[in-house]
C-alpha cells in the first residue's frame, strides 16, 4: 500500500496549521483525525473537504474512492 495518502493528508495538516485546526475546519474531532492517521485511510467526505479547502487532491487523498485517471 502506498504512503502517499498519508503524506498528502499530513500536508493539509501542514497547511492548516495543525491537527487541531484541520478537525475544526473539517467539523470533526482531532480524535477523528488522529483515528485517519492511525488507520491510513481517508473518508470520502474529508478528502473531498480537504480538496475543497486546500487544494489537495481527493484521488491522493482517497485513492480507493477515487482512482486516478490515466
Amino acid at each position: 500500500m502506498s504512503d502517499l495518502p498519508m503524506i498528502a493528508f499530513r500536508q493539509a495538516i501542514q497547511l492548516a496549521g495543525s491537527q487541531s485546526a484541520l478537525a475544526d475546519e473539517l467539523g470533526i474531532t482531532r480524535q477523528a483525525i488522529a483515528h485517519i492517521l492511525r488507520q491510513g485511510r481517508v473518508s470520502p467526505r474529508v478528502a473531498c473537504q480537504i480538496e475543497d479547502k486546500y487544494g489537495v487532491s481527493r484521488e491522493v487523498l482517497a485513492p480507493h474512492t477515487y482512482p486516478r485517471a490515466e
